[in-house]
Formats: C-alpha cells, sequence, structure tokens
C-alpha cells in the first residue's frame, strides 16, 4: 500500500511539474512529496526524476515509468467509480485543445451546450494552432485539422475541412463578380497571415493548379476576422466553409469561384491510445460528432 501511495505521489510531481504543486494538489507537505518519490527511486534502483533548483524533468526510465503508472492509476480510479457508480452521470474535468479557427466557428456553441447538459463536467479549452503534445500536455481529447502525421494517437475522422471564396453581396454588387481566379487583380483581398505583401492564392480545378497574386487590402492572424471583415464588404476572403455557413445562410456573404473550392485535409477527433477514456470524455467525443456536420460537410 506504501508503494502504491509513492507512485500516486510520483504522477502527481509529474502531472504537476513541481513538487510543490503536488503537495499543494495532495495536501501534503512538500518535504513529505520528496521523500516519497526517493523512497519509490530507491525501491526501484533508478533515478526517475532530473531535479534542478529550477527546474524537474523525467529521466528516460522516469517517462517510461510515468506512462504506464499514470495509466494503472486510471484504471483503478474507473474500478473505484464503477463501484459507487460515478461513471453513470458524466462528471470531472476534460482538457480539449482545438484550433483557433475552429473554435471561431461553432465551437462555442458547442461547448456552452455540452456544459449545460452535463452540469458536473468542467472543461479546460487550449485554444491554439500548435499541434501540442496531448501526453505531455494532459490533453483528453484534440481536434485537428489538415493531414496528419504517423502517431500513436487515436484518430476519429469527422468531416473534410473544405475552403470556399467568399464576399458580401454589397461588395460584389460595387466591383462586379469574378468569374475566374485572373479576374482578381482587380479586386481587393483579405487574408491570414501576418503580411499583406507578396501574397499568392492557389486556385485547383480537377487536375489543373492555378497561382495568382492578390491585392491583400487586409490580413489578420485569426481567420475568424477575415470573416468579419468580409461581410463588412471589404473585400474577398478565402475560409473554412464551416465558418462561412452561417453568414452564407445569412444572405450576409456569397460564395465565388465555387468551382475551386478545394480541400485542405480532414477534421479529426484525437485522444492518446493509452488512456481510458471517461464517461465524461466519451459524452464529449459523441457530443462533437453530432455538431460536426454543422461545420463540415
Amino acid at each position: 500500500m506504501a508503494h502504491l501511495e509513492d507512485v500516486a505521489v510520483f504522477v502527481a510531481v509529474v502531472e504537476r511539474a513541481s513538487f510543490a504543486g503536488a503537495a499543494s494538489r495532495l495536501r501534503l507537505p512538500p518535504t513529505t512529496v520528496s521523500r516519497r518519490v526517493r523512497q519509490l527511486e530507491d525501491r526501484l534502483g533508478t533515478r526517475l526524476l532530473n531535479r534542478t533548483t529550477r527546474s524537474l524533468s523525467l529521466t528516460e526510465a522516469g517517462a517510461a515509468y510515468f506512462e504506464s503508472c499514470r495509466a494503472g492509476l486510471a484504471l483503478i480510479a474507473d474500478a473505484d467509480a464503477g463501484v459507487r457508480g460515478l461513471q453513470a452521470e458524466p462528471s470531472g474535468t476534460i482538457r480539449v485543445s482545438a484550433p483557433i479557427d475552429f473554435a471561431a466557428g461553432l465551437f462555442g456553441d458547442l461547448i456552452a451546450e455540452f456544459v449545460g447538459q452535463n452540469p458536473k463536467v468542467k472543461i479546460e479549452l487550449q485554444l491554439t494552432d500548435e499541434r501540442l503534445d496531448l501526453l505531455r500536455t494532459r490533453i483528453d481529447v484534440a481536434i485537428r485539422t489538415g493531414e496528419l502525421p504517423a502517431s500513436s494517437l487515436v484518430a476519429k475522422k469527422l468531416g473534410t475541412g473544405r475552403r470556399v471564396w467568399c464576399a458580401s453581396p454589397g461588395y460584389l454588387a460595387a466591383r462586379g463578380t469574378p468569374e475566374r481566379p485572373g479576374d482578381l487583380a482587380d479586386h481587393d483581398c483579405i487574408v491570414r497571415g501576418d503580411s499583406t505583401e507578396g501574397v499568392i492564392w492557389t486556385f485547383t480545378n480537377g487536375k489543373s493548379v492555378e497561382t495568382v497574386p492578390v491585392k491583400a487590402r487586409i490580413c489578420a492572424n485569426v481567420m475568424s476576422f477575415c470573416v468579419v471583415a468580409a461581410v463588412a464588404g471589404l473585400g474577398i476572403a478565402q475560409m473554412p466553409e464551416g465558418l462561412a455557413r452561417p453568414e452564407i445562410a445569412a444572405g450576409r456573404l456569397v460564395t465565388i469561384l465555387d468551382k475551386y473550392a478545394d480541400d485542405r485535409g480532414g477534421i479529426y477527433l484525437m485522444f492518446p491510445s493509452n488512456r481510458h477514456a471517461s464517461a465524461a470524455v466519451k459524452a464529449f467525443v459523441t457530443h462533437v460528432e453530432r455538431w460536426v456536420h454543422t461545420f463540415a460537410r
């Protein structure tokens, strides 16, 4: 029993990235936390953590041991919860990672509805275009777009990331509607990026690929602003179809150059394969699957 308690303390130290954080979480004195980790290392005959005055990192042996211990503790916790009947209703905290552009669409409503339906669940949302290491950052579920590199993560495809070109009816009435990519030379464009200089858009129609330099009047590093700018009549923008769909339905945007709309890869739900999913995570995955038809086709 003492050995299992030492293991739980070690896992808490790694998850909180500090002895002090683990002590606070476990409500133990920091000296006790440090002593228990040393006891565990002495019992195993190997160092699990590299310690300095400013940082804490896992050794190679510690990293392997941590993953096995965390999975084992999760199974024990699930077994306890099953006996007590706690898994009948989703509860606990779910850590979710999603791209900024995805979250700027319908994701806020999705989260609001899910939390409303599951009052015992808390959401910790990480909005970033960086592809976080799910194990290192303790992410339960990640939503990712585009092509996926090979990994040990479970990936469930939800749809495709189709991109369309849009402008407001007022802008098109004043400036005309482009019939082909080359017509964009006479138009203002809104781009996602960090500069209005040297912008080139690529158009694909079957096997035909055409690149066109465009006049970027406005650029932004968040696609949701590009959508707002297009609705305001400031130019033509390329955007995810999911972000465009509500504006199109409301008549605030119109698609153009439809035959050049392209697929930028898939939209996926991803989660670690070595983690037993809680009732809350399973409920969240199911909820996202029901919602995704409003974002992608």
